[in-house]
């Protein structure tokens, strides 16, 4: 992550610092450690049922924007079951924000440690919908194993079903 990038990220995060737990301080750190070890990126289309979160959505702050993107999400509900296949352009134009849906691949799923309010709104909303494939930024890491044991313990704090 760029300094200015990760500058803007953290001022977007500032209205969650005052409910900050062990858990989001895991979660910095495992982010830190993803980026740290990226050997590379690219771009993939995955199967919204192979994407998994990292962390819950459980901020009132982070539910309210849930709910605004999944209103969203409904009102181009037709456009979006008719193409299957939706570009990270695309998911920006729905859902605005600085980057895209980022993922680490952790055994046969991706899990987003960058986008979880959006990828959980298609979620919301297409849960229903077999032929919905995203196109996410997958980033490569030269410690995969390490990156798989953090990833995991985040989602372990956050009570999350883990991907297999």
């Amino acid at each position: 992550m760029h300094g200015q990038s990760f500058f803007r990220y953290l001022i977007a995060k500032k209205s969650e610092v005052k409910d900050f737990q062990f858990k989001d301080l895991l979660l910095a750190k495992t982010v830190i450690d993803i980026h740290r070890h990226k050997i590379d990126t690219r771009l993939q289309y995955v199967e919204l049922d192979r994407l998994v979160s990292i962390h819950a959505i459980d901020r009132k702050n982070a539910i309210k924007s849930l709910q605004q993107r999944c209103r969203q999400l409904k009102k181009n509900r037709t456009d979006i079951v008719k193409a299957g296949d939706i570009s990270k352009q695309q998911i920006l134009d729905y859902m605005p924000s600085i980057s895209g849906i980022k993922v680490v691949k952790v055994g046969n799923t991706w899990v987003a440690f960058e986008g979880n309010g959006r990828l959980e709104a298609f979620k919301s909303v297409f849960k229903h919908v077999n032929n919905i494939r995203l196109e996410v930024e997958v980033f490569v890491v030269d410690a995969q194993a390490k990156i798989c044991r953090r990833v995991r313990r985040v989602q372990r704090y956050n009570r999350l079903q883990m991907g297999k």
